[in-house]
């Protein structure tokens, strides 16, 4: 995860910053039951704030729509577990990553997808897999086959997800975490 923004020099010479965040990705950001903003880039970016003696202004804007309210001026920097991609890094600027939470897919308990290991792989890059990463993404889609995947829309997991599983899973793309993560409690997706 890492911050995006357009000009450091109007962030340096500014008396606040606009931030914007999705507020829908718990731990990270999200809304609690007082709608107020929470989770540790919430932290860390009123932190940074307070380091500069400028005022944090947050704005909450859906993940699909995060850069392009930027490049328009909405705010000044986006603080929101986005992962640096070539396409991202045509339209803004990146600081070095901040967290790496890596992503997992989700399953039910009780799913037969629950146990899946590939021996010998223990991450894969989800931006460009190569090597053991390839066998084990082969062996990823062929135990997801027939399978309904849920997953954010416009995520690296969401472009993973289509690139390699198309054809193999059926994927439903969703607005926000929590609302895959509805469907998946309730038995709509299997991961």
């Amino acid at each position: 995860m890492a911050l995006s923004f357009l000009s450091l020099t109007t962030i340096a010479n500014a008396k606040s910053i606009r931030i914007g965040t999705e507020g829908a990705y718990p731990p990270w950001n999200n809304l609690n039951s007082a709608g107020e903003l929470e989770g540790a880039e919430i932290d860390f970016g009123n932190e940074a704030c307070k380091r500069m003696g400028v005022e944090c202004e947050w704005v909450i804007q859906d993940w699909d729509g995060i850069i392009p309210a930027l490049l328009n001026g909405k705010y000044d920097i986006i603080v929101a577990g986005m992962s640096i991609t070539e396409e991202r890094k045509q339209k803004v600027n990146f600081t070095d990553g901040y967290m790496n939470d890596g992503a997992r897919f989700s399953v039910l308990k009780d799913s037969k997808l629950a146990n899946i290991a590939i021996p010998g792989v223990s991450k894969v890059n989800m931006n460009k897999a190569g090597g053991k990463e390839k066998a084990a993404v082969g062996q990823l889609v062929a135990a997801f086959e027939g399978k309904t995947v849920c997953v954010q829309s416009s995520t690296t997991h969401a472009n993973f997800v289509e690139q390699y599983m198309a054809g193999a899973a059926t994927i439903k793309l969703y607005q926000t975490v929590d609302d895959h993560n509805i469907d998946l409690s309730a038995g709509r997706c299997d991961a």
